[in-house]
């Protein structure tokens, strides 16, 4: 549906019209000079085929397009694919990510197996679990504690024959909270000044520490709250031997002069 009218195609050495209207007019030219490839499409609605639900159809179409114009339209090899929706994650954060398989032609690969390995930075492996999702497959990558490098490897296989295998790197970066955000924050300041302003709490600029400090030398205390405090005798063992020293020692000499003074 809609397409731009050629005034007319050139007969030379390797250009060969691909595709015609009814009323014969060139929609699909195609040209070889050397190595070199050119495509001339006189279509300007295969947005259209997005809209109307042939998105295989569209991807389909340019992909060939586009293996065609870098040689590749022959190739036969079949491409694993891997898409996270995170590369970089602080400690603790899960990873969700989606796997697959295409052929040559750009067509995704049906019945493919998946497996999933995990390689940890201090070189050990897991396996992870993937769920099947029509032709491709997910799984996540969850809570991983050690910062580093990690790797995600995608194997494919079809009736038992491995058909690609891909990889993706993932890293947990070693995040310090305190060091997250060393930059000052004036706002922030501002507003926790807010919640003592009742109490004479208010934010000072650094330009403005001098005079703070003057102001807080010339202006005598405002308030003097007293504490109550307690004490009690004995506070402490030490104490307490020495009081019971003294006592006994006390008893022991007026026993003393009043048996030497014939008083018992």
């Amino acid at each position: 549906k809609g397409a731009n009218r050629f005034a007319g195609v050139k007969e030379a050495a390797g250009v060969q019209v691909l595709l015609e209207s009814r009323q014969g007019d060139p929609l699909l030219v195609s040209g070889e000079v050397g190595a070199g490839r050119v495509l001339a499409f006189a279509g300007d609605s295969t947005w259209q085929w997005w809209r109307q639900g042939r998105q295989d159809i569209h991807k389909r179409f340019w992909r060939q397009v586009v293996l065609w114009l870098t040689h590749r339209e022959d190739l036969q090899r079949e491409d694993v694919w891997i898409r996270m929706n995170r590369r970089r994650v602080p400690p603790g954060v899960d990873v969700e990510f989606q796997v697959g398989a295409r052929t040559s032609a750009g067509d995704e690969v049906a019945k493919a197996e998946f497996t999933a390995k995990l390689l940890k930075p201090d070189g050990s492996t897991s396996d992870l679990r993937l769920s099947r999702t029509g032709d491709s497959a997910e799984g996540s990558v969850g809570k991983l504690a050690m910062p580093g490098k990690y790797t995600v490897e995608i194997t494919a296989r079809t009736d038992g024959r491995e058909i690609g295998r891909t990889r993706a790197n993932l890293q947990v970066m070693d995040q310090d909270i305190e060091l997250s955000n060393p930059a000052a924050d004036p706002d922030q300041l501002a507003r926790l000044a807010a919640l003592t302003k009742e109490a004479g709490g208010r934010a000072i600029a650094a330009e403005a520490l001098p005079d703070l400090f003057s102001e807080i030398h010339q202006r005598p205390p405002d308030l003097e709250i007293e504490v109550e405090t307690k004490w009690q005798f004995p506070d402490r063992p030490r104490d307490a031997w020495s009081f019971l020293l003294v006592f006994v020692a006390l008893l022991t000499s007026e026993w003393a002069l009043r048996k030497r003074w014939g008083l018992v």
